[in-house]
């Protein structure tokens, strides 16, 4: 049975369901504050608080999707309130979300693991978030807020600071419309953003055991203990063909020469 996770619903209302970058098996309805309720849209980022924990016990704090506007809820108690609007436009489009959630029954997932895939990593914000200053930020204040250069100056004393660093600077609970306009303004980086994406390719080398490493005069000996192992006598013959003419003797090097 197919589970429908987007309706269409234009209208501003009082309650927003939403999707967050988790496996989790469906959507949650959060209510809307009556300040923030001009500024929501389906397909635009909201902080949410999320599970048990966190300030207050009102659970950890996470960035999620806005799938549905609603006017009313279904659940047995009053839902949590989102915390604030990260965007001021949206950043997935409803096609976008119809087709994640065509992935999520096909590929038998969640539509949080879908996703958790399909945004660019800054645009997932999260407890776990560092940032660091962007090399391309000149130490131009002119076009910061109050917050905004707090933030910025913080990061040119620090390497990297969290996002609970970043509450603590600022004294106060939502902090990710700050960060997100940071990002937009070029003057700080996501961590991962600058990470290797690779994985440095290692190559295998063989060398001589002792006492022949620090013997080499002594080879002979090696040779005679291999009179009955044509393969690795060849091997050896290899080695020491290869170590008169470069520094490193890889493995498949070897393999090649005894094939």
């Amino acid at each position: 049975m197919q589970t429908e996770f987007f309706h269409p619903i234009t209208n501003a209302g009082a309650y927003v369901s939403v999707i967050l970058p988790l496996a989790l098996p469906k959507p949650y309805t959060y209510g809307v504050p009556e300040e923030l309720i001009a500024q929501i849209q389906v397909g635009i980022r909201v902080e949410v608080p999320f599970g048990k924990g966190g300030v207050g016990g009102q659970g950890k704090l996470h960035t999620a999707l806005v799938i549905a506007v609603l006017e009313e809820h279904s659940a047995d108690r009053p839902p949590k309130s989102i915390l604030s609007v990260i965007d001021e436009q949206p950043i997935v489009h409803p096609i976008q979300i119809r087709l994640w959630q065509w992935l999520a029954e096909y590929y038998c997932c969640t539509p949080g693991e879908v996703m958790h895939a399909a945004l660019p990593a800054h645009l997932k914000l999260s407890g776990e978030t560092r940032l660091t200053l962007s090399p391309l930020y000149e130490h131009d204040i002119s076009g910061l807020s109050d917050k905004e250069y707090l933030i910025a100056e913080a990061l040119s004393i620090q390497q990297e600071i969290s996002i609970e660093d970043v509450r603590k600077i600022l004294n106060q609970k939502t902090v990710y419309p700050v960060i997100r306009k940071l990002l937009d303004k070029k003057v700080v980086y996501l961590k991962e953003d600058l990470k290797e994406r690779y994985t440095p390719k290692t190559i295998a080398c063989v060398r001589l055991q002792e006492p022949y490493a620090s013997h080499p005069e002594r080879i002979g000996e090696a040779f005679d203990q291999l009179n009955r192992a044509m393969r690795q006598a060849e091997a050896l013959m290899g080695y020491v063909q290869l170590s008169k003419k470069q520094e490193f003797v890889r493995r498949q090097e070897l393999y090649t020469l005894a094939k």
